[in-house]
């Protein structure tokens, strides 16, 4: 079901195809292919049928680096065809299958590795903090409305309920 939280969450296509929901908008990543959650953003994750495989990492950034977590980076949603972070990816995947001692420094190795191949190449953006907190805020707010839903879903729900639930005009909210 849709969600969010702080973590940053990676999806890296190990076999066959996926299909993430950013905010309203549809990603779908074939093998090979990454796609990022960035902090805060509404998702959720299906499968249309056929096998697939995907290797799903979430993370703090501020437990890998506190310069990175400082600078709010938002990175590009969907990277495809880049040989470099399906190196990166498919050996944290084989040391994660193996699990051999010293496996976890290894997968936090690459990870290193990784954030810091994406802050250089695929970050989009920067959010200032106002920003970073305006994010959030709206984010709380639909959560409270998603928790609603789900503890009502049995029960005819209007829009015009819900918009009041977060202190939005019917319009705005849809």
């Amino acid at each position: 079901s849709a969600h969010w939280h702080e973590q940053i969450e990676l999806h890296y296509v190990v076999r066959g195809k996926t299909v993430i929901r950013l905010e309203q908008e549809e990603t779908v990543a074939d093998k090979g292919a990454l796609v990022i959650v960035n902090s805060n953003v509404l998702h959720e994750g299906y499968c249309r049928g056929g096998e697939m495989e995907v290797m799903v990492v979430i993370f703090d950034m501020e437990d890998f680096s506190q310069e990175f977590a400082d600078k709010n980076i938002i990175f590009r949603p969907l990277i495809s065809g880049d040989d470099e972070i399906s190196r990166i990816m498919l050996r944290i995947h084989e040391e994660y299958k193996r699990k051999e001692i010293g496996y976890q420094l290894v997968c936090k190795g690459e990870l290193l590795k990784l954030v810091t191949y994406l802050a250089r190449n695929d970050a989009v953006e920067m959010l200032s903090e106002e920003d970073l907190l305006k994010r959030r805020k709206k984010l709380e707010r639909l959560n409270t409305v998603y928790q609603y839903i789900e503890n009502h879903y049995a029960e005819p729900i209007t829009n015009r309920e819900l918009a009041e639930m977060v202190h939005l005009s019917e319009g705005r909210f849809c």
